[in-house]
């Protein structure tokens, strides 16, 4: 029986994490919320892979459902302009076409790396 933690997966959400972490201090404007959400959506995937939750599919079309979800969450205007600071960090206050581009170009890098590596878990292969 291979280990409960997939080690390459742990290894690319690390580095998103890191990525993610260095974009929020250093980086503004569409280089951190473009670049940001592509590579949050490459967090989110490689750490469900990490722990071996569900099919590299199912990872896929769930982070995919929740990313579009929050998109459209924020488009309902349900979280205002002076919300709690980490509200606005995690969610948002504003819906914008563009972070959608950003949400399907980090699931396509994740499909890539799924696919391509052949130590991840794919489970639906």
């Amino acid at each position: 029986m291979r280990g409960r933690i997939s080690l390459p997966a742990l290894g690319v959400a690390a580095g998103s994490a890191a990525a993610v972490l260095v974009l929020f201090w250093c980086a503004t404007g569409a280089l951190r919320s473009f670049v940001g959400d592509v590579v949050v959506i490459v967090l989110l995937v490689s750490a469900l892979a990490a722990v071996r939750i569900g099919s590299a599919t199912g990872r896929l079309v769930g982070v995919g459902l929740f990313a579009f979800g929050v998109e459209a969450w924020q488009g309902l205007g349900w979280v205002s302009a002076d919300a709690h600071p980490l509200l606005q960090l995690t969610v948002g206050s504003t819906a914008d076409p563009l972070d959608l581009v950003a949400y399907a170009l980090g699931l396509g890098v994740a499909a890539l790396a799924v696919g391509t590596h052949r130590s991840w878990p794919r489970g639906d292969r």
